[in-house]
């Protein structure tokens, strides 16, 4: 009987560990569709209106920020690939999506630091 419990058990706790890495997946996809669905054409308006309207040494200032938020999202697609590619042998990918939804929010915060300043600079020129 004690067996049996304890079977259950583990069963219980794998459905609960699968369901809270099924969430996770869940928040990347909702992440991911809001930063490519909302934020970039955002950002891109922004700039557009910018490259237009602000003179060089604002520009200059824009683009080492743009630089940075090149190279945060060249590590999230590389830890998206990894994390998105099935683990041979049954490993774990749940740290790879961990660390890909942190990046993630850091780009986020990158973005909309970018557009704050963007909007600053543009109500000011």
């Amino acid at each position: 009987m004690q067996i049996v419990r304890a079977a259950s058990a583990v069963a219980l706790y794998s459905r609960r560990v699968a369901d809270s890495f099924d969430s996770k997946l869940e928040v990347l996809e909702a992440e991911l569709r809001r930063y490519f669905g909302e934020t970039c054409p955002t950002l891109v308006a922004r700039w557009q209106a910018a490259i237009t309207g602000l003179a060089p040494p604002f520009l200059r200032e824009l683009a080492g920020r743009l630089q940075e938020l090149d190279e945060v999202t060249q590590e999230i697609s590389r830890q998206l690939r990894v994390a998105l590619c099935p683990v041979a042998q049954g490993g774990s990918t749940e740290p790879v999506v961990n660390q890909a939804l942190a990046s993630l929010e850091h780009l986020n915060d990158i973005a909309e630091s970018m557009l704050r300043r963007l909007d600053e600079l543009l109500t000011a020129a």
